[in-house]
């Protein structure tokens, strides 16, 4: 980047943070001056008034949305796939990126006719229109409902809105459990299955974990139709499609992850060596570990991945001592993760499940209101109630015990999918 690139760079950086402090009237160009550490004279080089500056914040922005909407377009995924992972990317920015959109259309009054003509046009073409068809896309494939492709862009977006602010409500703090209780909002509504129903995310759920099983015992009459369940005990024993249908339609079980989750939690520190988490590990025979302030606030958490990439590797040169020195000096704070996917306590488990297959995780910090770390939930404990649920199914027909085998096989295909 030349020194000129750079110089517009941090002038549109600063007046992009006042114009969210103070809006487009509450801020003169001296102060923007003063903010970036320019004269008035070097922002008049680069920008010929105010106007243009507004204008030029949201045009970058603009146009970057319409990167990422292509990238995700550009995918094989299936619709609700790509809308769901441009939400998440979206929400993911730092409030005050993501609510450049929301200033612009609450600062329109403040500008000249043909630039909110342009503006107008700008978001339309690269932001409003590309959503549409991705929806209408699904639309055509059958993959979702029939209905206005517009009006379920400004449905969508209508979701967002609230966080579309640079201090978004405190009262719905965003996570991403709540993006994704958003998008199952959006995508499935309000209104529960019916009995013998399947949401779409069930049956998206049900046809990953049996029809593999299915396949394999090379049964052909065994799959999902529409929102029909069609199987036999030849394919899945009775037991087990019970036990299935009993979770997945909610009729009789509700599990939460607080219910199911391992508690207290095992946590660490930024400041703790890497020594000292890697012991940890070893010890209590854990993947990853929480990391927490002297709150017990989360704050990242470390892997057991995170540990083998910050490892020399066994071709290197340096002594075992040196090698020694090297990670004692290594503290967690250096190698952990600091964006953490978590879920709520009072979630449903099988918000927990969907959560570590959409985004291929194995476990989730469990936090409270307070983002105070009160578990961990992993794949280990998804799969032990579902392990209790199918114990726990009424006995089975003969057909059943004779099949016990063929169950147990059946079983460990499905829970190797959760």
């Amino acid at each position: 980047m030349s020194e000129t690139e750079g110089s517009r760079a941090a002038i549109l950086e600063a007046a992009k943070h006042l114009f969210m402090q103070d809006g487009f009237r509450g801020i003169s160009m001296r102060q923007i001056a003063e903010a970036v550490g320019v004269t008035k004279a070097a922002l008049y080089y680069h920008f010929h008034d105010k106007e243009e500056l507004f204008v030029a914040i949201v045009e970058q922005y603009l146009l970057a949305m319409s990167a990422l909407i292509d990238e995700v377009a550009a995918t094989d995924e299936s619709a609700r796939a790509q809308i769901s992972e441009l939400v998440r990317r979206i929400l993911a920015q730092p409030a005050e990126q993501r609510s450049i959109i929301r200033l612009a259309s609450q600062e329109l009054g403040n500008i000249s006719p043909p630039n909110r003509a342009r503006f107008l046009a700008l978001y339309h073409d690269r932001f409003v229109e590309r959503i549409t068809a991705l929806l209408e896309r699904g639309m055509v494939a059958g993959e979702l409902r029939p209905i206005d492709p517009s009006f379920a862009t400004w449905a969508l977006l209508g979701m967002m809105y609230p966080y579309l602010h640079p201090t978004p409500p405190t009262q719905l703090p965003l996570d991403d459990a709540r993006i994704e209780q958003l998008l199952q909002i959006f995508f499935d509504g309000l209104t529960p299955p019916r009995p013998g129903q399947l949401t779409s995310c069930a049956t998206k759920h049900l046809s990953k974990l049996i029809l593999p099983t299915c396949m394999k015992h090379r049964r052909e009459n065994c799959s999902i139709v529409g929102m029909s369940w069609i199987g036999h005990t030849d394919c899945l024993s009775a037991s087990i499609t019970r036990a299935v249908f009993r979770c997945v339609f909610k009729e009789e079980c509700t599990m939460l992850v607080k219910n199911r989750m391992t508690t207290p939690a095992l946590t660490i520190t930024p400041e703790a060596s890497f020594q000292d988490a890697l012991k940890m590990m070893r010890d209590h025979k854990f993947r990853r570990i929480p990391v927490v302030d002297h709150d017990g606030k989360l704050i990242g958490i470390v892997s057991e991945r995170d540990l083998l990439h910050a490892s020399p590797s066994p071709a290197t040169s340096l002594s075992v001592w040196e090698v020694n020195y090297l990670l004692w000096k290594l503290k967690v704070a250096d190698i952990m993760t600091h964006h953490v996917i978590t879920i709520s306590q009072d979630a449903p488990i099988e918000d927990a499940a969907n959560l570590m297959v959409t985004r291929k995780i194995g476990g989730l910090p469990v936090v409270n209101n307070a983002n105070q770390v009160v578990g961990v939930i992993t794949e280990t404990d998804i799969f032990k109630a579902f392990a209790e649920l199918m114990g726990s199914g009424e006995a089975g027909s003969a057909a059943d015990a004779q099949g016990a085998q063929r169950q147990r096989h059946a079983g460990a295909a499905v829970a190797g999918h959760l």
